[in-house]
């Protein structure tokens, strides 16, 4: 009965396996050097061209979980973790694809020879576009004059 009260210091470690060892990390980084070879083949396969997009997402998607799952730890830490990553991560995603969107509409009627709408002579007829048109053929006078 006298060890009901002492606490040892092998009591107070986590569980043995909450993370991986050094074996583990090795594996994964075998792994993922293998996932890069794999995408530098496939870059030089030309029978693979028309499908490079959905090859590229699919490994680069696969080497992303592998490093933020271990090298991250979020495999192994308290899924609160994962859960601000993940927030944060799709908040991001969500800001760059309305970036994006947004450049290629802007893009688009600051061009008035690609879009479509837009009046004679080079000028579109929403204001709030002319002044990006303005600053196209500021660009394009001072590279000019270069």
């Amino acid at each position: 009965m006298a060890h009901e009260g002492t606490h040892t210091i092998e009591s107070a470690q986590p569980p043995q396996g909450s993370h991986p060892t050094p074996i583990t990390y090795l594996k994964v980084a075998f792994i993922l050097v293998a996932l890069t070879a794999l995408e530098v083949g496939v870059f030089y396969i030309d029978a693979l061209e028309p499908a490079f997009l959905v090859i590229f997402l699919v490994l680069s998607i696969a080497k992303f979980a592998l490093v933020v799952l271990f090298y991250m730890h979020l495999k192994f830490d308290a899924s609160l973790f994962s859960t601000v990553f993940v927030g944060g991560f799709l908040l991001a995603a969500a800001v760059v694809i309305v970036l994006m969107v947004l450049f290629q509409v802007v893009t688009a009627k600051a061009n008035p020879e690609e879009g479509e709408g837009h009046a004679a002579g080079g000028t579109t007829a929403e204001p709030g576009f002319q002044l990006a048109t303005s600053y196209s053929s500021i660009i394009e006078g001072t590279a000019q004059n270069i």
